[in-house]
């Protein structure tokens, strides 16, 4: 894959090339600008359509499974009432308010959008297993493809993205197409991995020993997360590509359960429950490492 010479979010050129992991022969470039982490390679390669036979619908509803269910629908309500706010709808009264939710799962989020809040749902997933869950659990009917290959245009107040868009090959193809979708005046709603200090002290560390000391680096950008934003980089490239208001607001918010992350970062045994108690305790009372981005953004009118 071609090597990354400009910054994904702000377009800088200024970037520095860490050494390469020992352990998976990946490197990581940083943004002097903006700040963000990121691959050092790119594959610019649109989504592709997965089949059941690659991933069945027991796999992904597995996946489904493994997210740390306690605040997720907490944070969805808290998000899409800002939005509302932001567009002048209020919680229970979003009956004329249409959400598209890309990348949308199991279509949990797009059920309570519906159920709690009024709203037309709408959503899309390239998993044909997701999009059977979404049918079967919640009645949703999910579109199968990439966004920008289904042909909305201005038809949506609200787009959402919850943790898709560092998952993707190219953030400014997604956060275009997701802007062509949205009304004049509508909203994009979405979460993202964040930078912290302790990515930058472990990037320190990773440089500082020529890529042999890179546990940390690895599991924060691994294979299937691309970037970690900064709230400036986020609001760069925002702004680059046409959205107006722009928030970028680090959260501790964490998708998995405690005990997922610590045994992909090496912890087994007793060690595994114990840490995982520990982290549950920061995790529940906001002493945690803020790694997600909660971002908002207006389409101008």
């Amino acid at each position: 894959m071609p090597a990354v010479q400009q910054c994904p979010a702000c377009r800088s050129q200024q970037i520095r090339r860490m050494p390469a992991s020992r352990a998976t022969g990946r490197t990581i470039v940083t943004c002097q600008v903006c700040g963000m982490s990121a691959h050092g390679e790119y594959d610019d390669a649109p989504p592709q359509v997965v089949a059941e036979d690659e991933i069945t619908p027991e796999l992904y509803a597995a996946y489904v499974a493994a997210k740390r269910d306690g605040g997720r629908p907490e944070i969805w309500r808290e998000m899409l009432a800002t939005s509302l706010r932001q567009l002048g709808t209020g919680r229970g009264t979003g009956g004329n308010t249409r959400v598209f939710d890309v990348g949308a799962g199991d279509g949990g989020f797009l059920q309570l959008a519906r159920d709690e809040f009024g709203c037309e749902v709408f959503g899309n997933e390239t998993s044909a297993a997701a999009v059977r869950l979404a049918k079967e659990r919640h009645e949703i009917d999910l579109e199968l493809g990439d966004i920008g290959t289904l042909g909305h245009e201005n038809e949506f107040d609200v787009v959402t993205m919850w943790c898709v868009l560092a998952h993707v090959p190219n953030g400014d193809r997604l956060l275009a197409d997701a802007l062509a979708m949205l009304r004049p005046g509508g909203c994009l709603v979405l979460q993202t991995p964040h930078r912290t200090l302790a990515d930058r002290a472990a990037l320190g560390l990773a440089k500082a020993s020529d890529g042999r000391v890179t546990k940390v680096s690895d599991r924060r950008l691994p294979t299937h997360h691309r970037i970690l934003h900064t709230p400036a980089s986020m609001e760069l490239q925002l702004t680059r590509l046409g959205y107006t208001d722009v928030t970028a607001t680090p959260k501790a918010r964490y998708s998995l359960s405690s005990e997922l992350y610590l045994y992909f970062a090496g912890l087994r045994g007793p060690a595994l429950k114990a840490g995982s108690k520990v982290m549950d305790q920061f995790v529940d009372r906001g002493l945690a490492p803020r790694i997600v981005l909660d971002v908002f953004a207006r389409k101008p009118l």
